[in-house]
C-alpha cells in the first residue's frame, strides 16, 4: 500500500509541474519538445520507462522497419528537451518547488525537489570584478594598438574573396560587435548571476528576475572571453581596409539601430549574441538550443554537432562563419561558435590566406547563388582553449525557405596554424 501511495504521489507531482510548464508558455515555440515531454510525463505518470524505439515511432511516427540501428532524431530532440527544461527552471520556473528531469542514459522522466544553483558567490564575485575589470581596461588598450597598425597593414586585397568583398563600395560605418558574458546580482545578496537569456540591463528588466517582488537588482559586470580578443587581430586589418569609419561596441550595449545603420562585423560564442541570435538564426540553416548553446544542428538533415572531449585537454570544436544582407541592405559578417576554438576557427577560416582559399574553392564547385549570403560550417581541433587546427565541413546557402540547400562537404582538406596568435591579455 505504502509503495502504490508513493507511485500516485510522484504521478500527482509531475502532473503540477506540467500544469505550471504550460501557464508560462514556456515550449509554446517549440511543438515538437512539447509533444515530447507530455509523452514522457504521460509514460511516467503509468510508471513506464519507454525506450528509444517507442519515442521514435509514438512520438516522430517512424516507421518500425527502419529503426533497428537506433534513431539520431529522438537522441538530439531528448537533449533538446533537457536544455529547455534547464533553461525553464533557471528562469520563469526558478520558484518552482519541483523539477523535471531525464536523467542520463535513460528516457524517464523524473519529479524531484528543485534547489536553484548558485552560479557564482560573492567570495568569488571580488576576484571576477576585478579581472572583469582589469579585462576591460586592456581591451580598450590592446584595440588601441591594434587600431593603429591595422591602419596600413594589407589594403583592398585583403577584401577580395566571397566572405568580405561585399564590404567594398559600402558607404556605411563597420561597426565591429564583440560578444560579452553579461552578469548581475542582487542589492545586498552574495549571489552572481550569468543567464544566456538575458545579455543586457533592458532585458534583465524585462525579464523574470527583474519584474520579480523578492528580487531587487543592483549592480552588472561584463567580461570577454579569450577568442573574442583574439579574433580582432584578424578582423580590425579588413575591416580598416574597407576605408570606411570602424567602430567597437559590445553585445551588450547593440541596439535595433546599430543592426540597420552600420555594417556589422560580429565575433564571440553562440551563447553570448544576445537579440543577434534570433536574428541570425532565424535565417541559418543550423539551430542550437537553449540554456548552453552546445550543439549545431542541421534543420533540414538533424545532422548534429556536439563540441566533444574537456576543454582542459585535446577537444573537437565547431564553428560558423555567415555573411548576409541586414535589415537595409547593409552587410552582416558572423563569426561565431560554440567555444573558443570554434570562434577563433572560424576567423581563421576567412581571414587566414590558407582558409579563403579552400573557402573560395567549395564555394565554386557548388556554384551557388550568394546574393542572399552563405554560411560555412567549420570543424576545430583544439587544446585547451587554443585552436590547432580546422576543417571546413560544408558550405550553405542562406534565404533558401524550404532548406533546399546547395552543400559541398570536403573529404579530408585541413589547415594548422604554423604558430598561435600573440598573447593578449584575456578571460580564461
Amino acid at each position: 500500500m505504502a509503495q502504490k501511495n508513493h507511485t500516485c504521489e510522484a504521478a500527482e507531482t509531475i502532473k503540477d509541474c506540467i500544469s505550471r510548464i504550460r501557464q508560462t508558455g514556456a515550449f509554446d515555440r517549440s511543438q515538437t519538445c512539447a509533444r515530447l515531454l507530455d509523452y514522457l510525463a504521460d509514460r511516467a505518470i503509468l510508471g513506464e520507462t519507454p525506450k528509444e524505439f517507442d519515442i521514435s515511432v509514438d512520438v516522430f511516427g517512424k516507421d518500425q522497419a527502419g529503426l533497428e540501428a537506433g534513431d539520431s532524431q529522438t537522441r538530439v530532440h531528448v537533449y533538446k528537451l533537457r536544455s529547455r527544461l534547464d533553461a525553464y527552471y533557471a528562469g520563469p520556473g526558478k520558484h518552482d518547488p519541483f523539477r523535471l528531469e531525464i536523467p542520463k542514459g535513460t528516457y524517464r522522466l523524473a519529479a524531484v525537489a528543485h534547489q536553484p544553483r548558485q552560479q557564482v558567490a560573492t567570495r568569488r564575485y571580488g576576484v571576477l570584478a576585478a579581472a572583469g575589470a582589469l579585462l576591460l581596461a586592456s581591451f580598450v588598450l590592446n584595440v588601441a594598438l591594434l587600431l593603429g597598425p591595422s591602419k596600413d597593414s594589407g589594403g583592398r586585397e585583403l577584401l577580395d574573396n566571397s566572405a568580405w568583398s561585399g564590404l567594398i563600395g559600402s558607404r556605411r560605418p563597420v561597426l565591429i560587435v564583440v560578444g560579452d558574458h553579461f552578469f548581475f546580482g542582487e542589492r545586498g545578496g552574495s549571489v552572481r548571476t550569468r543567464d544566456i537569456a538575458i545579455n543586457s540591463k533592458k532585458e534583465l528588466l524585462a525579464s523574470a528576475y527583474g519584474s520579480h517582488p523578492d528580487v531587487k537588482l543592483d549592480d552588472t559586470l561584463s567580461y570577454l572571453p579569450k577568442s573574442a580578443v583574439f579574433g580582432l587581430q584578424a578582423i580590425l586589418p579588413r575591416a580598416y581596409a574597407t576605408g570606411q569609419a570602424v567602430n567597437i561596441k559590445l553585445v551588450s550595449e547593440l541596439t535595433s539601430d546599430d543592426l540597420r545603420d552600420h555594417d556589422v562585423i560580429y565575433v564571440g560564442f553562440v551563447r553570448a549574441m544576445g537579440f543577434l541570435r534570433e536574428y541570425y538564426f532565424g535565417k541559418s540553416n543550423f539551430c542550437s538550443e537553449p540554456p548552453l548553446f552546445m550543439t549545431l544542428t542541421h534543420i533540414a538533415h538533424g545532422d548534429a554537432y556536439v563540441r566533444t572531449g574537456p576543454v582542459p585537454e585535446r577537444n573537437t570544436d565547431y564553428g560558423l562563419f555567415a555573411r548576409f544582407l541586414g535589415p537595409s541592405g547593409n552587410q552582416i559578417l558572423v563569426f561565431t561558435g560554440i567555444g573558443d576554438v570554434g570562434v577563433l576557427a572560424a576567423v581563421d577560416s576567412l581571414s587566414r590566406s590558407e582558409g579563403i582559399g579552400q573557402v573560395e574553392q567549395l564555394l565554386r564547385s557548388a556554384e551557388m547563388d550568394l546574393s542572399s549570403g552563405f554560411e560555412v560550417l567549420i570543424e576545430a581541433d583544439g587544446h585547451s582553449r587554443t585552436d590547432l587546427g580546422f576543417r571546413v565541413v560544408g558550405t550553405y546557402r542562406l534565404g533558401a525557405q524550404n532548406h533546399d540547400l546547395a552543400c559541398v562537404s570536403p573529404q579530408t582538406t585541413s589547415w594548422t596554424a604554423a604558430s598561435p596568435p600573440p598573447e593578449i591579455p584575456a578571460s580564461r
